[in-house]
């Protein structure tokens, strides 16, 4: 429709196309001046009568289908279609079976989205599309113009959002690109990293800082010697912990040794 390209919301441009149909429809049954010869080329110069050629009405209808087909009626998304994974084998998964005495909630959106995606609604859309032809063969041709204008422009629109040409000309893929890089990582996937990098840095200092130090007592200069030297690995820029030396017990044998902990910015261990 024309006011398909404003950002008014549906319910704005229903009425609005409505009322540009009925406003072109009542213009030529009035004969307004310019309606009868003011027309498109030789064969649709009469805007007040209907399309003898039959030729704007079926091209109307294609447009319309492939408006449908392109957008609403899409069938299944992308999303849904690439993110499944068959079984073992390439079978394909097990449907999840609704939890047992309960009911499967079901809002308004899931359900026309099942029956988008059932091919029901695109079977029927087709249907009505080859209806519509004898339907819009009897108008005027003021009116069938400006339905094939919309459905047109309808298309055009559909192509540039949808496809992956129009998405680079309209600056769609570069603005979706920029969001997912200002979003950053997922949580869990940063704070795997995060702990990942601890790890290293902890088995860093157990393997190369504490062996240097396994002959000499666990006593409080050990303790400060490791500390020590803990501090001065962290200054050379080899791990980045803020790291502690303790002296502690272990709980089975009661042995006294030294170990390295993480202090946090509170001082907590």
């Amino acid at each position: 429709m024309l006011t398909r390209l404003a950002a008014g919301p549906v319910s704005g441009a229903i009425p609005g196309f409505v009322g540009l149909s009925l406003g072109a429809r009542a213009l030529a049954l009035r004969g307004e001046p310019g309606w009868a010869t003011g027309g498109l080329a030789d064969t649709w110069r009469d805007l007040t009568a209907a399309d003898a050629s039959g030729a704007l009405p079926a091209i109307n209808a294609v447009l319309v289908l492939g408006m449908l087909q392109r957008g609403a009626l899409a069938g299944q998304r992308a999303g849904d279609a690439g993110g499944a994974t068959g079984g073992a084998g390439g079978a394909p998964p097990a449907a999840t079976a609704p939890p047992a005495g309960g009911k499967k909630k079901m809002d308004v959106w899931t359900a026309w989205r099942q029956l988008v995606d059932s091919g029901a609604l695109r079977v029927g859309a087709q249907g009505m599309t080859i209806l519509l032809f004898p339907a819009v063969a009897g108008l005027p041709t003021g009116v069938v113009l400006l339905w094939v204008a919309n459905a047109a422009l309808g298309v055009a629109q559909t192509a540039l959002l949808t496809t992956t040409a129009g998405r680079r000309v309209t600056g769609v893929t570069a603005i979706a690109d920029a969001a997912r890089a200002a979003q950053g990582p997922p949580v869990l996937k940063t704070l795997d990293a995060a702990v990942g990098d601890v790890y290293a840095q902890l088995k860093y200092v157990n393997e190369v800082v504490l062996p240097r130090f396994a002959a000499a007592p666990p006593v409080e200069a050990t303790r400060a010697r490791v500390e020590a030297a803990v501090k001065a690995e962290r200054a050379r820029g080899r791990i980045g912990l803020n790291l502690r030396a303790l002296l502690r017990k272990d709980p089975g044998s009661g042995k006294p040794y030294v170990a390295v902990a993480v202090e946090d910015r509170k001082g907590f261990l």
